[in-house]
């Protein structure tokens, strides 16, 4: 067998990390919503708070998905790919040994939702550098696959682990699976950085950023603190404050559109904008 055909024969093994990285971004929440019960009395939560840590991870996974993508586009989608890898393992394992609700919303579903924003732009970013033609679209459609595979088989393997186990065994294994995809990663090719540098748009990240977290943790409150009238404090998960006789959610909400709106007015005077020209309105 030739050199050529032997390289060809192995030419997807470096596609097995990327589709194990996309079933456990996806599947990640399936654990904690099978696991909602178990939480609820193993760390004296409440359904408020359940609700926030599921929130949490993917709030964190789609605010930094820009951010995520810039990493990519200066340092490598592998080396960002990597990086991504093991700070969900490294979340994974502080969500398993955390000792109370705080830890583990604010210390390992946060770790993990951030490490989950670098891997999902770097699976994406590999894949058109990797693989050309056919190649490229077969790639894809494992991706593609992978997040069906999530969804179906995700909370049947979360189920079995917590009604066999413990959910604290769970999340350990999800720490696993995440150690593997990272030494997965040596199996996966590096892609050039653009001739072009990309220089890191550090002010119009952080406005982003703020902007989108304020906004969706606003409207993701309002069922929780009310819409206009706060539902009382001593309801379970009630509102933490009032503003002007009304519930801080719409305000949070408003916050954070007005902060998206002055992003747009920073990215025109910046030279490389981290959001594009083409979604900027004209001047």
């Amino acid at each position: 067998m030739s050199t050529s055909s032997a390289l060809s024969k192995y030419k997807f093994l470096g596609l097995f990390p990327l589709v194990m990285a996309q079933i456990g971004t996806s599947g990640d929440n399936s654990v904690l919503t099978v696991a909602t019960a178990s939480l609820l009395a193993s760390l004296n939560a409440t359904m408020s708070d359940i609700q926030l840590a599921n929130i949490i991870y993917s709030l964190c996974a789609g605010c930094l998905m820009i951010v995520g993508g810039m990493v990519g586009l200066i340092v490598g989608w592998k080396k960002t790919f990597r990086i991504g890898a093991a700070m969900c393992a490294v979340g994974e394992l502080v969500v398993a040994f955390s000792g109370n609700i705080f830890m583990f919303t604010w210390g390992g579903r946060l770790l993990v939702g951030i490490g989950a924003s670098f891997l999902i732009p770097s699976v994406l970013g590999l894949i058109p550098g990797l693989y050309q033609g056919n190649d490229r679209a077969f790639a894809f459609g494992a991706i593609g696959a992978a997040t069906g595979i999530a969804s179906c088989l995700g909370p049947i393997a979360a189920g079995f682990l917590i009604d066999t186990f413990d959910w604290r065994i769970a999340f350990s294994c999800m720490a696993v699976y995440f150690t593997i995809v990272f030494v997965g990663s040596l199996l996966v090719g590096d892609v050039p950085l653009p001739e072009q540098k990309v220089r890191f748009d550090l002010k119009g990240t952080v406005v982003a950023v703020t902007g989108l977290f304020l906004l969706i943790i606003g409207i993701s409150k309002i069922p929780v603190w009310g819409l206009i009238d706060p539902i009382a404090p001593p309801v379970i998960g009630g509102s933490p404050l009032v503003l002007f006789g009304m519930s801080p959610a719409l305000f949070i909400a408003l916050l954070g559109l007005i902060t998206l709106v002055l992003l747009v007015r920073i990215e025109r005077n910046v030279e490389k904008p981290m959001v594009p020209v083409l979604f900027l309105p004209p001047s």
